[in-house]
């Protein structure tokens, strides 16, 4: 069971693409990848409810 401030396994893996040396221009980088994998499911799920109620 997953305590309330316990990692779960896919944040663990996130924090170890941060084990190496990262500079800043690097992490904006990283920042800008996942918000815009989260954008393109959160489109996704908005586009498949506009399908549904239309």
């Amino acid at each position: 069971m997953l305590r309330r401030n316990q990692l779960n396994v896919h944040q663990l893996e996130i924090l170890k693409l941060f084990t190496r040396s990262l500079d800043e221009k690097g992490l904006i980088e990283i920042k800008r990848l996942i918000v815009n994998y989260l954008s393109q499911k959160i489109t996704g799920l908005a586009d498949e409810v506009w399908e549904e109620k239309n």
